[in-house]
């Protein structure tokens, strides 16, 4: 006879699932700001491209992937306590909580959130997409991070910045480094000028146009179409 499951059981195996994944979220991060990479430091130069004064003057807001995530990450005493930058940690869904608060007019917004097995969909639809740009400079980036060993991302990003009528750079790093891991990230933006500078333009990759990748939106998303066979 089969054995009958709680909803305590489900509830608790769920949280379990989406702690697993919060946690490899929070190695991502991690490995980013330590700058192993040849792709972090691209983007790197992207930020500091945007930016006419120094970091320290900054105000950036990080959104928690999820309520379940600790307010201090092991990344926070590392990198982020470095900063004199007022940094502010609300907890819950990046989307919503971009959704609920004024827009931020941000000049680099970064989406790291599609490295587990199993995607946050809503993050990268058309409807998100909207959000985001809300949420910046008309001249800012948008920065998904795309790393991912099942899905291929890249041209759910380019059909995407195709729709809203913006630029999509793709910043691959095959890295040899031992202590790194190889990663992907799409750079979205309105401003050509920045995505043609050279530090950024001689680590780019051409992103071969896929027609059978549509529009992702709330209500349509095809993940079959960009699994890593």
């Amino acid at each position: 006879m089969g054995k009958v499951i709680s909803f305590e059981e489900r509830a608790v195996a769920t949280l379990r699932d989406r702690l697993g994944a919060a946690e490899s979220a929070k190695e991502d991060l991690i490995a980013f700001a330590q700058g192993h990479s040849g792709a972090t430091a691209a983007i790197h130069s992207a930020v500091l491209a945007l930016m006419a004064t120094s970091c320290m003057s900054l105000e950036p807001a990080y959104v928690q992937p999820a309520p379940a995530v600790p307010a201090s990450w092991p990344v926070g005493d590392a990198y982020l306590a470095q900063s004199e930058a007022t940094i502010e940690t609300p907890l819950g869904d990046a989307r919503l909580t971009l959704e609920r608060e004024a827009p931020a007019a941000l000049d680099l917004l970064a989406i790291d959130a599609f490295s587990s097995d199993a995607i946050p969909v809503h993050l990268i639809t058309s409807e998100a997409l909207s959000v985001y740009e809300r949420n910046i400079e008309p001249d800012g980036v948008i920065a998904f991070h795309v790393t991912n060993r099942f899905l291929d991302l890249v041209p759910v990003v380019r059909a995407l910045a195709d729709a809203h009528g913006m630029e999509a750079v793709w910043i691959k790093d095959d890295t040899s480094d031992s202590l790194a891991s190889r990663s992907d990230w799409v750079l979205v933006s309105r401003n050509r000028a920045l995505l043609a500078r050279p530090r950024i333009a001689e680590a780019a990759r051409e992103i071969d146009p896929r027609p059978d990748v549509g529009v992702w939106t709330d209500d349509f998303n095809n993940l079959f179409q960009v699994l890593r066979w």
